[in-house]
């Protein structure tokens, strides 16, 4: 695929001629993904529709609306470009994380070709263990002082912002996981702390949903961490962006869930470890004194949801949960 950068697009009015034509712009804070995203509007982007990612935003309004807090807001299809609202629009220097969710990023309809490299592809990363991995990150340019993020290979520079992606993301290790983390919420002097708490309270929100959803999928979906780089700006959102959906298992798999009427718990493995991941940065400013004006004690609504499913060891200190075996690994894996 061609650098978004090196062609313009053109979406066509509704009766297909060209009498209606609006120019598409490449969108410069995509961080992540494999379709390239256009700025159709001052609040609104759009790109190529595929893997049927318009069915999850309709099932989502019509089954779900709990997550509706969690996606951008969709707006339709127009000639077979998808249309969401711009999360960054408000924004005046925005600073995004993409994090791909799960333990397994194959879809329900892929090839055993695609099967075999996706499953080989999170054998090799933090997605096996954490399920979760680094995407893609943009963050400003000040963060450079943080050398968290120059550790796996030079990032990629611009006046304002620096750049890291997929690539990469799939060198981060477990060890490291943490404090690339921490550097994309560093300002060039501080981990912004503040923010962790709202995050946790996010997470766990979202995690109490996921576990209600049976014979829902997310199947290399993306979680995306946004907030604003200006100083005079306290914001931060989390978004969750469909990859290879699994609706409610009508579709006739090659590869369906092993447990379809069970929760996606490769997703919620991977909320749990970002959790655990926040906990520990805390814990580092917390012994560092850099939480001055900030409640020390970290207790947030919602933070025992991982132990009600998961039980008390869901809770202890560390990534990785100990009860994870090379057989509950796999079932994850394929659930």
């Amino acid at each position: 695929m061609g650098r978004a950068s090196d062609f313009k697009s053109r979406l066509v009015g509704g009766d297909g001629r060209t009498s209606a034509t609006v120019p598409l712009e490449p969108f410069r804070h995509q961080v992540g993904g494999h379709s390239h995203i256009f700025r159709f509007s001052k609040k609104a982007v759009c790109k190529p529709l595929t893997s049927r990612e318009n069915q999850f935003y309709e099932a989502v309004e019509r089954t779900s609306p709990r997550l509706l807090g969690f996606v951008p807001q969709y707006l339709g299809v127009l000639n077979q470009f998808i249309l969401m609202e711009d999360l960054t629009g408000t924004l005046k220097k925005p600073c995004v994380l993409d994090l791909k969710m799960g333990t397994r990023q194959y879809g329900i309809l892929a090839t055993p070709e695609k099967k075999k490299s996706q499953t080989k592809k999170c054998s090799k990363t933090t997605s096996h263990d954490l399920g979760v991995r680094i995407c893609g990150m943009q963050v400003r340019s000040p963060f450079l002082s943080c050398p968290s993020l120059s550790f796996s290979g030079s990032p990629s520079l611009t006046e304002r912002y620096v750049f890291q992606d997929k690539y990469f993301g799939r060198k981060v290790t477990i060890g490291d996981f943490p404090s690339v983390l921490a550097s994309f919420l560093h300002d060039g002097e501080r981990v912004l702390a503040y923010h962790i708490p709202h995050i946790l309270r996010q997470l766990y929100r979202l995690a109490s949903i996921v576990f209600g959803l049976d014979r829902f999928r997310f199947y290399a979906a993306s979680l995306l961490f946004i907030y604003d780089g200006d100083p005079d700006a306290d914001s931060l959102s989390l978004d969750l962006e469909p990859g290879e959906f699994a609706p409610d298992g009508r579709i006739v798999a090659r590869f369906p869930p092993t447990h379809p009427d069970q929760p996606d718990r490769g997703f919620a493995l991977g909320l749990r470890s970002l959790c655990a991941a926040l906990k520990m940065i805390w814990a580092d400013e917390c012994r560092a004194g850099h939480l001055e004006g900030l409640e020390r004690e970290l207790h947030v609504e919602g933070e025992d949801v991982f132990k009600r499913v998961w039980g008390p060891e869901a809770d202890e200190p560390g990534l990785v949960l100990k009860s994870l075996t090379p057989e509950t690994v796999y079932e994850l894996a394929t659930s």
